[in-house]
């Protein structure tokens, strides 16, 4: 992922689960050029985060405004913008297609979709992910193509508990 705001040209705080790919954005206006068609099959689906404040969401004609603790589910198909609200940390977590597997109809069904994550499911996604951005930078589990696929599983079931996503 690229990305680009205004200067100061600030780089978003990145980790990688085995291919699981996150970036933790601060506020400011973050592009993330659109992907080729490698990138779109090998990463299929974006998850976007909002864990402290909101954030403006633009990818191509869809246009989504986040709350804290908001979830978004995006196909990866075309330029990504990201617009946090001062004071935000947002997630942007691209997600291999080697996770997928039998979650693609609920994920695709979810497509900007902003799930509030207050309870269920979507709770426990959402304290995953927060203490995985909380993690140091030196943190390495010891299977991380086992953590990405329980994340996404988590993310799947989320968007069917909270009717975004059919059960597929």
């Amino acid at each position: 992922m690229t990305s680009h705001t205004t200067a100061p040209v600030p780089q978003p705080a990145r980790r990688s689960y085995d291919r699981l790919q996150v970036a933790r954005l601060a506020s400011g206006r973050w592009s993330f050029a659109g992907p080729s068609d490698t990138d779109a099959a090998t990463w299929p689906f974006l998850v976007v985060y909002s864990f402290n404040g909101g954030a403006t969401v633009r990818q191509g004609d869809d246009l989504t405004t986040t709350s804290e603790g908001d979830l978004l589910v995006l196909r990866n198909s075309t330029a990504l913008q990201v617009t946090a609200h001062e004071g935000a940390d947002v997630l942007v977590i691209r997600v291999p297609d080697d996770t997928v597997g039998p979650y693609r109809q609920s994920m695709t069904a979810a497509h900007v979709t902003a799930i509030p994550t207050r309870t269920g499911t979507a709770s426990l996604v959402a304290h995953l992910l927060e203490g995985l951005a909380a993690q140091p930078d030196d943190y390495a589990p010891e299977n991380p193509g086992r953590l990405a696929q329980h994340i996404v599983g988590l993310v799947a079931l989320m968007c069917i508990d909270c009717g975004a996503g059919d059960a597929g």
